[in-house]
């Protein structure tokens, strides 16, 4: 089967996805994965995304049901991009005996990518949590004029920031730097100290923190 030609082993992959029964694979899917990871072919990476896309499409919604299309579209790309990055340096033929194994690890990276999203998601609403007790804020007492002047211009700061926040910020590694040090107040080396799978030390935090601001900064000056 490793001298059919690409062409020969997607069509043959496709018709073995088609069968109800898996006992008459006759392994071009497995060959299939094979060649996109361990041979690296581009074409045959691309059939692997065109084939199983749907398959994991459907996995998502039933993890996840909430999900509307475009989450679901991102959490897909994501998980195959998983997928590709952790198995791209292993023998496929010694680590997997067919390919309902290498499905199984697949609908484990959707999981995965699924769990990702509803942590980053709650990290958001407990930055919009922190942004509405700001909204609660009151100025210095004043006169009634400049009081309502200064808490339209506090509203609308918030509603920019808040803005802001959720169009720019979804990195898992930003969203930790934005609830710690501007909702928790931790210094960049406590948090560093407390998620150290994601960052180095506290330059790494430092740094992050330095780009937000900036990245903030600039689009709200516009």
């Amino acid at each position: 089967m490793k001298e059919q030609p690409l062409d020969a082993i997607i069509r043959g992959c496709q018709e073995e996805a088609a069968r109800q029964d898996r006992a008459s694979e006759q392994g071009y899917c497995f060959e299939l994965f094979r060649r996109a990871l361990e041979e690296r072919e581009d074409d045959a990476w691309a059939a692997i995304h065109l084939q199983y896309s749907r398959l994991a499409l459907q996995w998502c919604y039933t993890y996840n049901p909430e999900s509307g299309q475009e989450e679901a579209e991102d959490i897909v790309r994501e998980a195959l991009e998983r997928f590709w990055r952790t198995l791209r340096l292993v023998q496929i033929t010694e680590k997997f005996e067919h390919v309902g194994a290498l499905l199984k690890y697949l609908n484990q990276c959707v999981i995965s990518t699924v769990q990702d999203h509803r942590r980053s998601e709650e990290r958001r609403k407990r930055l919009f949590e922190r942004l509405s007790l700001m909204e609660a804020a009151r100025p210095p007492r004043a006169s009634p004029e400049q009081e309502a002047l200064d808490r339209m211009f506090w509203n609308e700061q918030i509603a920019q920031v808040r803005a802001w926040v959720a169009e720019h910020v979804s990195d898992d590694q930003e969203l930790i730097v934005l609830k710690e040090s501007f909702q928790n107040g931790l210094k960049p080396s406590e948090i560093a100290r407390r998620y150290p799978q994601f960052f180095a030390d506290a330059q790494a935090v430092f740094r992050i923190k330095e780009r937000i601001i900036k990245r903030m900064r600039r689009a709200l000056s516009h």
